[in-house]
């Protein structure tokens, strides 16, 4: 994405308040969504980053005739002051001060604008009922649906929208027939008595038409939406260049290929014959439920739900995928150590951005490895200090002269995705770094071994994760687990681990990450992440397999701090490491292997 200057977003702001004029508005509310309300959207799509420069997966902001303001969660709390000016930009935290609680104070008898087509249908309600409340002795604040975005008639330079091939997914790697995926979900339609469910997530669509494309950087993902009836139709709306000649849906699956711009007129449509739509209030745009107009009933997603619960295949393709991925982990580290070691006189010449690139050439090196699963987070120094920073030419700094280095990245297989973060010291550890992580590894294992009763939802566990941090007076301001997608989204709903109560059940067979972390501003960050596969044990009790294979690097622990149980798990999890890399490697990368993987 572009870099913003600050002349040029003081220039973008004046030009959307003229806009805003021209509306009659008072306030008008740019979100980081797109219309399908998924985390990654395509440059195309990218309106927050065009008016704010604000290049981060969750944000809004609201601009009014004298403030801009800013609402980013706690991972971009530090990037967000560097991406945008103070001179010109205030900040809130987007869940400790709620956007729509501001607009209701900031407002009093104001008109608000916004695209329902950006706007789940929670998020909608909640800014229309804050705003719905009348202070005492003022004026009523009214919510305003704008039928298109004030920004796309400003963005002169907008990209080109994408449009990829949508290509068949074999069933030999999905586990799964469409139609039998089809006849799941018709069947939970019936037994809730809808019509039809409108779908605009991508993953979902690429899920259960058994298919992937490149739409979104990162993401083999296809940008359309989709009606399932519960006959078992599918209107599915896509440029219809974009069908690959792989694809017979037709013949098969009863699927017919409409416009993609058709989708609110079909809704219209079919609620004037009284049909009853399904929608997820937390991932269906608004403008769907307005079209619905009472047509409608809200409920979680049973795609979203069944798409969490991986199938045989789809496991046994995830951990055929991190054995290749931890080969690639391993050399890595390998390679780090190679660096310090026998080429001292080049050490300082390593930066970021040659770090990101060499774990990515041992990936290439591995059959049927794709590309990236996300942008890689490859931070030293300080710059670990930003939960999602972006390595580029100004920011990129050396390794080794920074002492501590963080590296979150994954990839995409043919049969699966992989996300994992490591943390290393390259020189001595300070008493501050040394007990941080120490604290950071004590959460990660702790919750890796937990055993936890069906019926465990991720808030309740959270903090298994984060008791070491809080006694040592620390805590990281993100969530502790994130759902996977099988070659699909690396960030996959809805299963949750962290703070925010999340009332999903954690089932067998859904992949998560336990990442905890902590980050000292201006100094360092830490944090270890694997993946793992919730999976059933005894007396209807559920735990976590771990699906990564990489060390875990213990120069900086403190070894006094860990309990017995604790190093048993930590050499029981080396050990699972080493006797399946080991067949993998060269001969001569054993003995590091050994070294990176011995008991404690």
């Amino acid at each position: 994405m572009e870099i913003i200057s600050t002349i040029k977003r003081i220039e973008r702001i004046a030009k959307i308040r003229l806009e805003m004029t021209h509306l009659n508005l008072d306030a008008l509310i740019i979100p980081r969504f797109d219309a399908h309300m998924g985390e990654y959207i395509s440059e195309y799509d990218a309106r927050l980053h065009w008016a704010t420069g604000f290049s981060g997966s969750a944000g809004a902001c609201v601009i009014t005739a004298d403030k801009a303001v800013m609402f980013v969660d706690g991972r971009y709390t530090v990037q967000v002051q560097k991406e945008c000016s103070p001179d010109i930009f205030e900040y809130r935290h987007l869940h400790d001060e709620f956007l729509d609680k501001w607009l209701s104070a900031e407002f009093v008898g104001g008109r608000v604008g916004l695209d329902p087509m950006f706007f789940s249908v929670d998020w909608y309600e909640k800014i229309n009922l804050s705003l719905a409340k009348k202070p005492l002795g003022g004026q009523l604040s009214e919510l305003v649906c704008i039928s298109y975005a004030p920004i796309d008639a400003l963005w002169l330079d907008r990209p080109t929208e994408p449009m990829s091939l949508a290509e068949a997914y074999p069933t030999q790697l999905a586990g799964r027939k469409v139609e039998d995926k089809i006849s799941d979900i018709t069947s939970i339609l019936k037994a809730n008595n809808v019509d039809y469910l409108v779908e605009t997530q991508q993953d979902n669509i690429a899920w259960l038409l058994n298919i992937r494309g490149s739409d979104i950087k990162f993401n083999p993902f296809i940008n359309s939406f989709l009606i399932l009836h519960k006959n078992g139709d599918i209107d599915w709306f896509v440029n219809q260049q974009q069908i690959g000649n792989d694809l017979d849906f037709g013949s098969k699956n009863n699927v017919r290929i409409c416009k993609k711009d058709q989708l609110i007129s079909e809704v219209e449509r079919l609620s004037g014959s009284s049909k009853i739509a399904m929608l997820d209030e937390k991932f269906s745009p608004s403008a769907v439920k307005l079209a619905a107009n009472g047509h409608s009933k809200i409920q979680n997603n049973p795609i979203t739900l069944l798409k969490a619960e991986k199938n045989t295949t789809e496991l046994s393709g995830f951990r055929d995928c991190h054995i290749k991925d931890g080969v690639a982990w391993f050399r890595f580290g390998n390679w780090l150590v190679d660096q310090i070691q026998n080429n001292p006189d080049k050490k300082d010449e390593i930066t970021e951005i040659e770090a990101q690139e060499k774990i990515q050439y041992f990936r290439e090196q591995q059959k049927s490895f794709v590309y990236d699963s996300f942008n890689p987070i490859s931070a030293a120094g300080s710059n670990g200090a930003m939960c999602h920073y972006k390595a580029s030419k100004s920011s990129n700094l050396n390794l080794f002269n920074h002492n501590s280095f963080l590296l979150d990245s994954g990839a995409h297989y043919e049969n699966g995705t992989t996300d994992a973060t490591r943390s290393y010291v390259f020189g001595d550890v300070s008493k501050k770094y040394r007990q941080a992580y120490t604290s950071v590894l004590v959460g990660f294992i702790e919750l890796a071994r937990l055993k936890f009763p069906k019926g465990t939802q991720g808030h309740q566990i959270d903090g298994f994760a984060r008791a070491r941090l809080w006694q040592d007076g620390m805590d990281y301001d993100h969530g502790t687990g994130h759902g996977v997608g099988h070659f699909l989204s690396v960030h996959e709903f809805p299963q949750r681990i962290g703070k925010q109560i999340n009332e999903v059940d954690l089932k067998a067979g859904m992949v998560l990450s336990i990442e905890p972390g902590f980050y000292e501003a201006g100094e360092f960050g830490i944090r270890i992440e694997n993946l793992f596969e919730v999976v059933s044990m005894d007396n209807g009790f559920l735990g976590f397999r771990s699906l990564t294979m990489a060390p875990i690097s213990m120069k900086p622990v403190d070894l006094d701090e860990l309990t017995f149980s604790q190093k048993e798990w930590l050499n029981s999890y080396h050990l699972a490491v080493q006797n399946t890399l080991l067949p993998l490697i060269m001969s001569d990368e054993k003995e590091e292997l050994l070294r990176q993987t011995m008991a404690i």
